[in-house]
């Protein structure tokens, strides 16, 4: 089969712009798990949906 699917068009396109805006990491969505993604130089991480991934790529600062 090969290439992407339609169905997950929408989460391919969320997934290649979070890469546009972090390109020293590999984004992807994955369609056998469902969920997005990343590779660092510390190893893969996978996020449930596009919201923990965002938090993943961009935490919120701790609050003191």
């Amino acid at each position: 089969m090969g290439g992407h699917r339609a169905e997950y068009a929408r989460e391919h396109l969320r997934a290649a712009s979070a890469q546009a805006h972090n390109p020293r990491l590999v984004i992807w969505f994955g369609e056998a798990t469902h969920s997005y993604w990343v590779a660092t130089p510390a190893g893969l991480t996978e996020s449930p949906d596009i919201g923990a991934l965002l938090i993943l790529l961009d935490p919120a600062p701790d609050l003191v």
